[in-house]
Formats: structure tokens, sequence, C-alpha cells
């Protein structure tokens, strides 16, 4: 709130203020130029008086930089002349540090105004500094001599890391602005330089794309694995050298994490295995860029690395594709869930049919279970019940068992809960062997006996999810 008063003030003050009478009638003759500084703070009076004295610096600087000459200084260095945007940032460095580096500059005359409003204060200064002649054409000299001295090393810098990139080796022109901008902050006088090599740096990475290859298989084996390709480009040219870092998604398995780009911009990710089946499997490729020694630079330095950073980052691209199970295809397999209930074993068909759902979508090829099955004796992997099975072209089986406790009370949470186990054994018909085994134990809960009943399929359906791989 004292800030929006202060604002306040300030430009009600403005309206009312008596300036100085060289503020609107400068002052001239034969032998000084003048400017006029001007600053308006709630920090202390000699402060606020530095400010307004840097205020005019910054306008005898800004005469000069406003001369044709420095345009012409710029265009003899044709790795600057032809980026405007960022002849404008290095322009703006060089002015500020100028602005404090002036010399000859003189305080000829000096009036504030204290404003005081029940305890808000706040100053406005005013102050007349002037130059003479020949010192501000000694500073300009100075100025322009420094700049020229300044924008040859600079260029000279730029032609190198411009060489790397007119022979398509991108990374090494990143690299050489990277080294040349940790170079210029190593030397107090080099500082201002350093925006001009991260302006480069980023220029290049808004440029560079990652695109999944044409030719990438739509369907992947679990088992077998396959060979997923991206090419890295620049401005459409392939880039060599360039490390990309992979990452799997909505599935698990071994997959290359990393690669090298080729001379043609190619990157391959090699898949060993897969643990889903499913239909969005995702391998996403991301540029692999990093710039630690900024991180340990000055605070001013260190927004630079967010800046890179985060242009990196959207260099990325995905592929996603299909996970089948050429083996699962191949082995026929049939499912049956048996609940346990007083002492004797029921099928459930409707959890049976969502076994054989979720085997589908796994790729699996399913067949109906036989109704002639003897329960009791298929639970005890008889080789009479293994052999019907085997009969009817079934290979294997997934069996399905849930036992599970009287829903109870529990008056803490004021809801009944009921507490199931399922356990799961895939069996290979022929010998009888137990290929895999997997069990899981969840509540169901529900304000009435009546609703644990009625939650139990779903809970149980996300319980199958989980399992069934």
């Amino acid at each position: 709130m004292k800030r929006i008063i202060f604002l306040f003030l300030i430009c009600f003050s403005f309206l009312f203020s008596k300036e100085p009478s060289w503020v609107t009638n400068p002052k001239k003759d034969t032998k000084f130029f003048y400017f006029v500084g001007y600053a308006e703070d709630m920090d202390s009076l000699p402060n606020v008086k530095e400010k307004a004295i840097y205020n005019a610096k910054t306008k005898i600087a800004t005469s000069i930089f406003e001369e044709t000459e420095v345009s012409k200084i710029f265009s003899t260095y044709g790795n600057l002349s032809g980026d405007v945007e960022l002849q404008r940032n290095y322009t703006e460095e060089i002015k500020s540090k100028s602005s404090v580096q002036l010399v000859g500059v003189e305080i000829e005359d000096f009036e504030y105004e204290e404003i005081d409003d029940d305890g808000l204060k706040y100053y406005k200064v005013w102050v007349l500094a002037k130059i003479t002649k020949t010192n501000f054409e000694n500073e300009r000299n100075r100025i322009l001599g420094e700049l020229k001295r300044k924008l040859e090393l600079v260029d000279n810098n730029l032609a190198l890391a411009e060489k790397e990139l007119e022979k398509g080796n991108v990374i090494g022109s990143l690299e050489a602005y990277y080294t040349a901008a940790l170079s210029s902050i190593k030397v107090k006088e080099r500082r201002d330089e350093f925006v001009v090599y991260i302006s480069k740096m980023t220029k290049i990475l808004q440029n560079i794309e990652i695109i999944p290859s044409e030719d990438n298989p739509k369907k992947i084996d679990n088992e077998n694995g396959g060979t997923i390709n991206f090419k890295i480009l620049y401005r459409n040219n392939p880039i060599s050298n360039a490390k990309v870092n992979f990452i799997l998604r909505n599935n698990r398995g071994t997959i290359t994490k990393e690669s090298i780009s080729t001379s043609s911009g190619l990157l391959t990710c090699k898949i060993d295995s897969l643990t889903d089946i499913n239909n969005d499997s995702t391998i996403q490729a991301r540029l692999s860029l990093d710039f630690p020694e900024l991180t340990d630079l000055e605070e001013e330095y260190k927004k630079f690395y967010t800046t890179l950073i985060d242009k990196v980052a959207k260099v990325n691209n995905s592929y996603t594709f299909s996970v089948i199970s050429t083996r699962n295809k191949k082995l026929t397999t049939s499912t049956i869930a048996i609940i346990e209930e007083n002492d004797s074993y029921k099928i459930n068909r409707n959890i049976t049919s969502e076994a054989q759902t979720i085997l589908i979508s796994k790729g699996y090829s399913v067949k109906k279970f036989p109704e002639k099955i003897n329960i009791d004796l298929l639970m005890d992997l008889k080789k009479s019940e293994l052999e019907t099975l085997s009969a009817n072209g079934i290979k294997q089986v997934l069996i399905i068992f849930i036992t599970g406790e009287e829903p109870s009370y529990n008056e803490t949470l004021n809801r009944y809960i009921g507490t199931y186990n399922i356990s799961m054994q895939l069996v290979e018909v022929e010998s009888g062997e137990i290929i895999n085994s997997k069990n899981s134990k969840f509540n169901v809960t529900s304000p009435t006996r009546k609703g644990v009943a009625n939650s139990f399929q779903s809970t149980v359906s996300r319980e199958l999810k989980k399992l069934i791989r």
C-alpha cells in the first residue's frame, strides 16, 4: 500500500514541483557541453544524488553512441552487423559500462526537493553536469577506440564459431561460443562480450530439432525388442556428434539410454526387452547438453544458465508404438476365476470374463475354458484335468483363486471392510509346471455390508490389471 501511495505522490508532486531553471533552459557556452541528470527515490539524499549523476553520464554516453560513426564501426564487422538484436544488446552493454567509466565530468549545480507526507519521504534530485568539449572529444575517441578493439576480438571469436557452423559442426560451434563466453568473464574489461556469445548459442539451439525416422516399426515384440531411430537436424541439415538421452514412457524394460549422432544425424535407441503389452509405449529423445560452469558464476550470469537449459529442454521428440508378444500369441491360453465360499469352489463368470479381456489386450491367444472340468481336481493340478485342457487345444491355463473374509464393521472409519486375497498361477498344461505365480491382498470398504459386495467386482478388476502382465 505504501508503494502505491509513493507512486501516486511522485506523479502528483511532479505536476507541481519547481524544477531548476537550467532544466528547461539548458546552459550553453563555447567551452562546455551541459547535460541534466535526474533521479527520485526513497533512498538517502547522497545515494539519490549519485543516481542523478549516473543519469547525466548515461546521457553523455548516449549522445556518443547515437553518432553515425558507431553504425559505421559495426558495419565493418560482418558477424555482428547482420544481427540487429545482437548489435543492440551489445551496444547497451558497452554504453552502460561507458557511463560508469566516463572521466572529465563535473557537477556545476545540484538541487533537490524533499517530499514528506505523513512519514513517507523521498527525494527528487536534479544535477547539472558539464564536460569540456575537449574532454568530450577525448572520451568519444576513447570509447570508439575501445569499441573497435572489442568488436575486433568479438568478431574473431564469432568467426571461429561460425566456421564450425558452416562445416556442419553444430556442436563444435556451440562449444566454441561457450568457450568464448567463459573466457570473456575472466577479464573484467571483456565481460560485456558475454551476452553476445550466449545470444548466439540461444539462436542455434532454437533451430535444432529431433524427428523420428519414417521407417520406425509400429509394433515391437516384448521379448525380441527392436530399434527406434531419430534424426537430429539444424535447419534441416544433419548434426553429428550430438548426445541424446532416451527415456521409456508407459512401459518398463531395457533400452539404450543414450546415443551419439552419426554424420547423417542418425540416433539409434536399441530396445532389448519390454515388460508390458500395450498400444502406447513411447521412446522420448532429448538433447543432452549442460553448462555447469555457469552455475558457479556471479548471480548476474546464473540467469543465462536457465535460459540455455530451457532451450536445450525444448529440443526433444517422441515416438509411440505398440508392444506385442509373439510368444503369447503362439500359446493358446485359457483362464478361470474361482472363489472359495463355504469350503467349496465356485466359478465366477464375471471375473473370468474380465481376465480373458485383459489377456487379449496383453497379446495372448485366448480360448474359452471348457465346461467339463472338475474344479476341485484342477486346483490340485491333476493330470486328468490338464489332459482335458490339452485335448481342447489349450497350451497354458491361468488359474485365479480368490478367498475373502466376511465384511466387518470398523467403528473408526464408520464403514464395512472386506479383506480379500488373489492368488494367480499360470500353468503349462502339458507338464503341469507352474510358469508364474503372483499374489495380492486388498480391502474393499463401503458404508453398508451389501456395498462391499457391489464394489468387489470393480476392485478385483483393478487388481487383475496390475497382476496380469
